[in-house]
């Protein structure tokens, strides 16, 4: 089992619309359609998983550039001294000043697929500070994977339900809350880090048949870091 298959069933996202988010130097998003198996344009279609002999399928989001944006922020720019820094200074403004950061530094992927696009800043007037630039390449992340979402919806008619996030940028409490406001919806962390390795742990459990079915695994789902939507989506400079 892959690892993004095999956190996808440690998460449990058994349902239409359950949804795993890693958020690394890329990010790849499982949504789960069901047991049939669908090809549309814009979507990869995976296996996720087979119980009983029936297979269940997702649509797979790929996204080029995540955590490698914050990177880039302070490798390249070197307007940041730490990863950690993008959080903190996105939260001390109210807003990116009107600053969109379109991140197609090797193109775009899912779901617009412009492969030969190029990254760029929209917006720059002469109040904007490193600090509107930083916001907006954390904002970026969050752009990207609601894109995703916004598409599912009107193309596929599937709703995003259950959100499961994992990866290198967890830590990021702005990133996740922004998340959690654009998505108007939970957002659910675990503090198991390795949760690809926990989701082999449970699919064995099952191929041994030490458990009798999925429901049997509800005893087995980690506690989770909840993250609910705020009110105000633009203002989230004062939560923890």
């Amino acid at each position: 089992m892959a690892a993004p298959q095999s956190s996808l069933f440690a998460n449990q996202c058994f349902n239409t619309g359950d949804t795993k988010i890693t958020l690394g130097t890329g990010s790849s998003i499982l949504t789960n359609i069901g047991s049939s198996y669908k090809v549309k344009n814009k979507y990869i279609t995976t296996l996720s998983f087979v119980y009983k002999g029936k297979p269940y399928y997702s649509y797979e989001c790929l996204i080029n550039f995540a955590g490698a944006t914050i990177s880039w922020l302070k490798n390249n720019l070197e307007i940041i001294n730490s990863v950690k820094d993008s959080s903190k200074i996105s939260k001390s403004i109210k807003n990116s000043n009107g600053v969109f950061l379109i991140p197609a530094f090797v193109g775009l992927s899912s779901p617009h697929w412009i492969p030969d696009s190029k990254g760029m800043f929209y917006g720059l007037t002469p109040s904007v500070n490193k600090s509107h630039i930083i916001r907006s390449s954390l904002e970026s992340i969050a752009f990207q994977i609601k894109d995703y979402s916004e598409e599912l919806k009107k193309q596929q008619k599937i709703k995003l339900k259950k959100i499961y996030l994992d990866g290198g940028m967890i830590s990021n409490t702005f990133l996740i809350q922004m998340l959690a406001n654009l998505f108007q919806n939970k957002i659910y962390i675990s503090k198991l880090e390795d949760m690809s390795a926990y989701g082999s742990l449970l699919m064995g459990l099952l191929g041994f048949k030490l458990i009798k079915n999925l429901s049997g695994l509800q005893k087995y789902k980690k506690n989770y870091i909840q993250f609910k939507p705020l009110n105000d989506q633009t203002d989230i400079k004062n939560y923890e």
